[in-house]
């Protein structure tokens, strides 16, 4: 089975729970940002940037969430609860900054321990997201 790599990663926020969540996994031409509504993607979008130009890609992914979330029926929709950032083209401290700024709520970007995955050893958690993902699929 072929899957995109942020297939995997955004397993990890589906988990069962309800409200919105933010996925940015980075490789070494930009970022791939999954908005997340339950355990459903509500919105995918591949850009393609440097590394100069990110925070202002980022502000606008923002700030089409903000957009979305509050039209129609989900006006009174809360604002993300859960944002994992993947990869190393994303300052995971300049994201959570950017998103405090854009919607006004603070955010930490989750970790291994915060979405249940124990890894032995000096493996990092960025390098398993993906393929621990996909092996979650199976259950």
């Amino acid at each position: 089975m072929i899957l995109p790599r942020h297939v995997g990663e955004e397993q990890w926020l589906r988990n069962g729970r309800q409200g919105d969540g933010l996925l940015l996994t980075s490789h070494e031409e930009g970022f791939t940002a999954v908005l997340m509504r339950d355990s459903r993607p509500l919105s995918l979008r591949s850009v393609f940037c440097d590394r100069s130009e990110c925070d202002d890609e980022l502000h606008r992914i923002l700030l089409f969430y903000c957009d979305r979330a509050g039209s129609g029926a989900q006006a009174s929709a809360p604002p993300f609860e859960r944002l994992l950032v993947v990869g190393d083209f994303l300052d995971k401290k300049r994201v959570e900054e950017i998103a405090e700024d854009t919607l006004g709520i603070k955010l930490k970007p989750l970790d291994a321990d915060d979405v249940g995955l124990l890894i032995p050893g000096d493996l990092e958690f960025d390098d398993l997201a993906a393929p621990a993902g996909l092996a979650r699929l199976a259950w």
